[in-house]
């Protein structure tokens, strides 16, 4: 900021000072309020330049304003000088010294529905960005009957009245935004701007000229390797067919071993895990039933104890015969080999009672076991009772496991997720016998009205196997592309 604005700003401060007399000017009486504003000189200046400010309160109310102190000045500036109109003074600016001797006393009164006008001098303590001045006033407010009378040296008979405390009142006074530019800040623009102009031409010719020699390099290097370009592309072509004929020849003499597998294993385990999930399911929906069907529950239950050891034995069967799953698709396989573990894993530790005693009698089950023929061996007609006695812990350790809902909801989530990989994978080897290309079928049905999906379950697997969230969720939840 120049001097000589600086000094236009100073004089129009004290020519408005002068013209509102004391500092105290009229106010049309209203709507009680007690308002200030203030404003500075410059938006920008020097550090080492001072900052003329100005602030007006305006006392609208009925009740005076006494004691005005500075509580707060402006965020990183020092008050240098401090000027008001007051009659009790001297004159009307203070220094910063004498401005603190004073206990930053601002003015002793403003009497109501007047107003009064503060100016002087900022000083900033180092560089800033702009930022807006603030600064804070406190004062205590004195009822009007306790202001002496206008002429004080008439006397005035009149009632006295019991002294009211004083209450103290602070307000917020916003002067404006000002900076203190470094000077960086307020020389790079002039300093810096022909260097950076220059730097930026050389620049930018050396980059054309690398450019132009680049693309002619890239030209001639075009030109010079088309031709092992198309033999890497014929040599690529032909390593594709070479696989795709492989791949061809391969699934020709794995289909009927595919096709024996589908048929002995996996969807003979497909149909007993499918019912297990159902009858697991109807034996849930009676045990909430109120009242319940006893009847009804333990039939459930028988079957669903069969349908257990049937999936046991036909998955031991499998171990046993051919090593595990083998599907066209090692994702599928690793699904629902962890679908089996975490089933098996529900029934308890391999050690415990259940376990052992399930793995027992479904060793005893024949291939070709029914549910009829299972019932006359096991329980006796037609109370049902059982056959054998060392089987009656058995019954009650299932009894028992099937009654709590937790093992009930995740065995039903973890066969029927096993039940939908099982028919998609088998159906898998015969993709061009169909006109429509089968996809993984997420939805499992319990019953007519009720069904679950699998998706959930198939990618909360996701983590237990070799690999990664999304190529699992490929495999759910898209057809195969080949």
């Amino acid at each position: 900021m120049s001097r000589f604005t600086r000094v236009c700003a100073r004089l129009f401060v004290v020519a408005l000072s002068i013209g509102l007399g004391s500092g105290w000017t009229e106010s049309t009486p209203g709507t009680p309020d007690i308002s200030a504003t203030g404003g500075v000189s410059a938006r920008e200046i020097k550090l080492s330049d001072g900052l003329d400010f100005w602030f007006a309160i305006q006392n609208k109310t009925a009740i005076a304003l006494s004691t005005v102190n500075l509580v707060r000045g402006p965020q990183g500036y020092d008050i240098e000088s401090i000027c008001v109109q007051d009659s009790k003074r001297n004159g009307p600016c203070r220094n910063k010294d004498q401005f603190e001797k004073d206990g930053y006393r601002v003015a002793d009164s403003i009497p109501p529905n007047q107003s009064l006008t503060v100016w002087g001098v900022l000083k900033s303590q180092k560089t800033h960005k702009s930022q807006t001045l603030s600064l804070v006033l406190q004062w205590f407010s004195t009822p009007a009957d306790n202001m002496p009378t206008a002429n004080p040296g008439k006397a005035t008979r009149r009632r006295p009245t019991p002294a009211v405390p004083a209450a103290a009142s602070t307000m917020v006074v916003v002067l404006g935004d000002n900076a203190v530019p470094s000077w960086w800040d307020a020389n790079s623009a002039w300093v810096y701007g022909p260097l950076l102009a220059a730097f930026l031409g050389l620049v930018t010719n050396v980059v054309l000229k690398w450019r132009e020699e680049r693309q002619q390099k890239a030209a001639q290097k075009e030109a010079s390797t088309q031709a092992s370009r198309d033999k890497q592309e014929q040599t690529l072509k032909d390593q594709k067919e070479k696989e795709r004929d492989a791949r061809a020849e391969t699934l020709r003499l794995l289909l009927p071993v595919s096709h024996k597998y589908a048929a002995l294993y996996y969807l003979p385990l497909s149909r007993a895990a499918e019912r297990a999930a159902k009858t697991f399911h109807e034996a849930g929906q009676e045990l909430n039933r109120s009242p319940r069907n006893l009847l009804m529950y333990h039939s459930a239950a028988r079957r669903a104890f069969f349908y257990l050891l049937l999936v046991k034995r036909i998955m031991d069967e499998i171990r046993n015969r051919v090593g595990g799953l083998y599907f066209k698709d090692l994702r599928g396989e690793q699904l629902a080999a962890q679908c089996i573990r975490r089933f098996e894993k529900l029934m308890g530790p391999e050690a415990e009672a259940l376990p052992l005693a399930l793995q027992r009698i479904a060793t005893s089950l024949q291939r070709t076991e029914t549910y009829e023929s299972f019932t006359q061996q096991f329980w006796t007609m037609p109370n049902y009772t059982i056959a054998n006695p060392d089987n009656k812990d058995v019954w009650k350790s299932f009894e028992q496991w099937l009654q709590q809902s937790k093992n009930r909801k995740e065995g039903i989530e973890y066969l029927a997720a096993l039940t939908v990989l099982l028919d998609y994978e088998s159906n898998r080897p015969y993709r061009y016998w169909y006109d429509v290309r089968d996809t993984l079928q997420l939805s499992f049905r319990l019953t007519e009205n009720d069904s679950i999906s699998v998706l959930p379950v198939l990618l909360g697997i996701a983590e237990s196997i070799n690999f990664s969230d999304a190529q699992v969720r490929e495999y759910v939840v898209s057809s195969e592309e080949e």
